[in-house]
């Protein structure tokens, strides 16, 4: 929203799937950071920039794709990083990226889980 701006405004409008589809997010600076499984089943995050939300899902930007071996299940922003949680080979994976979507590192576990 721009500044003053009290209205909400829908940032996905207009989907029809035949599964169940789901986008989840937060704000994090001047962007919209969102986890979802449309037209990509194991998920994918994208982000758009708030002044661009009008423009629809044209404007978005894939930062982390679709994995055939993973499936992400959820995703945090922090100060400048990105944590996404995935599930691989039935084991959860925790991996750091920056808010750009580069891998930084793999944050182990004391024991699988």
């Amino acid at each position: 929203m721009k500044e003053g701006e009290t209205e909400f405004r829908p940032i996905v409008e207009n989907v029809r799937d035949e599964i169940s589809t789901f986008f989840f997010g937060q704000v994090h600076q001047e962007y919209f950071y969102m986890v979802t499984n449309y037209k990509s089943p194991k998920s994918k995050i994208q982000r758009v920039a708030l002044s661009d939300i009008e423009k629809g899902m044209g404007a978005w930007q894939t930062i982390i794709p679709e994995s055939a071996d993973k499936i992400i299940d959820s995703m945090s922003l922090i100060k400048d990083r990105m944590f996404v949680l995935t599930l691989e080979n039935v084991y959860s994976i925790l991996r750091e990226y920056s808010i750009d979507g580069e891998i930084k590192r793999e944050i182990k576990f004391p024991t699988l889980g």
